[in-house]
């Protein structure tokens, strides 16, 4: 029989994204006439493909047990890579900003499984790193692209809907699929939810959180490629210094459980709407970027302050 602790936190759990979003689009229906426009709702997707993608990666990190707060910079470091490649040769670019993703994924999983490093720790100071290595390969300048194809991709739109949108969604089918259909989804869930049971059973988990992070890194490294097509541009501040955090929020209000084992793809992008539309609800009435920063504190606050209560015997 479930107590009452269990019962409050699966309802945080199940319903605060819901409640969240239709408060902030009442709201914002009434405060503004062109919130509820086609237009609104098509740049809003278009928005939100940027933390969308990322949150994949981090969400599947953290259904595993484990984070990844390098991921703002992974992103702009394959951003700035690609654009500055543009001048010389783009489908070289792009090889070189995936695999630059891809290795600094690898490299957080090594201080992780071998190095036995805290996953927040390593990351946080893999973020920082990559911020000062963005500025040496960049001389601190912004770039803009070279190549008028990779500029185009990035402005094409399939009934009317960019097509890094439609690129996002089929991420997420995707994800979606792997983690319910496929073992490795299967495995990333069950270390999520007790480690030493899963490696008792047989699970080779260092090579599961290995690989997870290394589809982590790829998934920033695209949407970084992503952003390039779509500005055209690039610089070294790029994603620093709230983007990371930012995907973590999006993934923990969409339901993806801190300590591992939970979470859905469906409620991830569910988070990230409601980020994105945070954003644009700012935008529309004018208010200082803060207040972005605020909200979204105060919302990361709450659900870990819930979860921290109402856990206890949900576990």
């Amino acid at each position: 029989m479930k107590t009452f602790g269990k019962k409050v936190n699966e309802f945080v759990q199940a319903y605060t994204i819901v409640i969240i979003l239709a408060i902030m689009i009442i709201f914002l229906s009434f405060n503004s006439d062109s919130f509820l426009t086609v237009g609104n709702f098509l740049n809003l997707f278009l928005q939100a493909n940027l933390y969308g993608i990322m949150a994949l990666g981090v969400g599947v990190l953290m259904i595993n047990g484990y984070f990844d707060l390098s991921v703002g910079m992974i992103m702009s470091l394959s951003a700035n890579l690609v654009i500055m490649m543009s001048e010389i040769n783009i489908w070289l670019g792009i090889v070189i900003s995936l695999v630059s993703g891809v290795l600094c994924g690898l490299i957080n999983s090594i201080c992780v499984t071998k190095l036995k490093l805290n996953s927040l720790v390593a990351t946080l100071v893999a973020e920082v790193g990559l911020h000062g290595v963005i500025f040496l390969i960049t001389g601190a300048d912004s770039h803009i692209g070279k190549s008028n194809g990779f500029k185009i991709f990035g402005s094409v739109a399939i009934y009317k809907i960019s097509i890094l949108t439609w690129i996002w969604l089929v991420l997420c089918i995707v994800i979606a699929f792997m983690l319910k259909y496929t073992k490795h989804g299967r495995d990333t869930y069950a270390i999520g939810g007790n480690e030493a049971t899963a490696r008792n059973s047989g699970i080779k988990v260092e090579s599961i959180i290995m690989k997870n992070y290394m589809l982590c890194g790829f998934l920033a490294a695209l949407a970084g490629l992503l952003q390039a097509a779509r500005l055209n541009s690039a610089s070294p501040g790029l994603g620093w210094p709230n983007v990371s955090m930012d995907v973590l929020t999006c993934a923990v209000l969409g339901g993806v459980k801190m300590k591992g084992g939970k979470g859905k793809v469906l409620h991830m992008v569910l988070g990230v709407l409601a980020i994105t539309m945070i954003q644009n609800g700012i935008n529309m009435l004018n208010l200082l970027s803060y207040w972005k920063t605020l909200a979204m504190g105060l919302i990361l606050m709450f659900i870990i302050v819930s979860d921290k209560i109402f856990s206890k015997d949900a576990y």
